[in-house]
């Protein structure tokens, strides 16, 4: 979570600290207690990431949105074009 609050307000760092201070001590007794409860907790999140992302994909490439305007002439990193073996112009 911190590496998305790097560059955030110090409310939100706290927030997260807090946050994580608050559901560590949570989730690990409802391990202690009901693995498959916290098992279908993780699913969840996972099932709800990916729509997320899902969304965010589909948004940034429907012309007219202001995601797809921000990010049509953002090239992709030399990380991304390196791992997935894209063209020097990939996008």
């Amino acid at each position: 979570m911190h590496a998305f609050l790097r560059g955030g307000t110090r409310d939100a760092r706290g927030g997260a600290d807090r946050a994580e201070v608050a559901l560590t001590p949570f989730l690990c007794s409802l391990y202690l207690l009901r693995p498959q409860l916290l098992h279908r907790f993780v699913g969840y999140l996972e099932e709800t990431a990916v729509h997320t992302y899902t969304n965010i994909v589909t948004t940034a490439l429907t012309p007219g949105t202001r995601l797809h305007a921000a990010w049509k002439d953002v090239p992709a990193p030399e990380v991304a074009r390196d791992y997935w073996r894209m063209p020097d112009d990939a996008s």
